[in-house]
């Protein structure tokens, strides 16, 4: 009885074109040694813009324990911290459902500090994330329904290169150190990637839908005592 059903997929047909548009020449030797030397000068240039800073007149454990709230301030409870002299590693599990897609994954941050001379110090952030989708595979079988024929799972291991998000995280480790008098919010620093074309990609990371977002507890403070 099978045989005779009709069963047709719940996606949309994809007609594949062939032609001698898509035959592209492979790189030569020199070409790829040119194009891995690009990527990597933009990989530098990324870091020394984006993922570094150096503070004068802090000490290492003020600039670790400002890189720790900061993280906190975004989502006080899900955090967790393994500490090491020069640092921290930082990781919150999350998990999101929507409609047809569920995700969890964690997100990675790892800071490093370092001294320099003159009473300088550099400190480092990098965030990784790990995600997992899943989503519910179905056909709809002529004269039956829809039919589901299991579940597409999805995992990718992706480190952030969003200069929004490590721009907002160098602006708020700037306030907590006394180095700026402005705390950014996620609404004011929406806004701000939006006219600036400087800064690109998303920071979920600190602003997301799971992310709680305090506000310093002075300024906490200061906006009690004003309602």
């Amino acid at each position: 009885m099978l045989n005779n059903l009709k069963i047709i997929p719940l996606a949309l047909i994809t007609t594949v074109l062939v032609g001698c548009a898509g035959n592209k020449p492979p790189l030569t030797r020199a070409e790829q040694l040119a194009e891995n030397a690009r990527k990597e000068a933009e990989k530098k240039v990324f870091e020394q813009e984006h993922l570094t800073r150096v503070y004068n007149g802090k000490n290492k454990r003020e600039i670790i324990d400002a890189a720790e709230k900061v993280l906190k301030l975004s989502d006080p409870k899900d955090f967790g911290f393994s500490h090491h002299d020069n640092g921290f590693k930082a990781r919150r599990d999350w998990d999101y459902y929507a409609v047809f897609t569920n995700e969890r994954g964690t997100d990675n941050w790892t800071v490093n500090v370092k001294e320099l001379s003159g009473g300088r110090v550099e400190a480092t952030v990098e965030e990784r994330t790990d995600r997992a989708s899943s989503q519910p595979n179905y056909i709809y079988v002529h004269g039956v329904g829809t039919m589901s024929t299991g579940t597409t799972v999805r995992k990718t291991e992706l480190i952030s290169e969003s200069s929004a998000l490590y721009d907002l995280f160098w602006k708020r480790m700037d306030y907590i150190l006394g180095q700026r008098s402005d705390w950014t919010t996620c609404e004011s620093h929406k806004q701000e990637v939006k006219s600036n074309n400087k800064l690109s990609g998303k920071f979920n990371q600190l602003c997301g839908p799971l992310a709680k977002d305090l506000l310093p507890e002075e300024l906490r403070e200061e906006a009690k005592n004003k309602a």
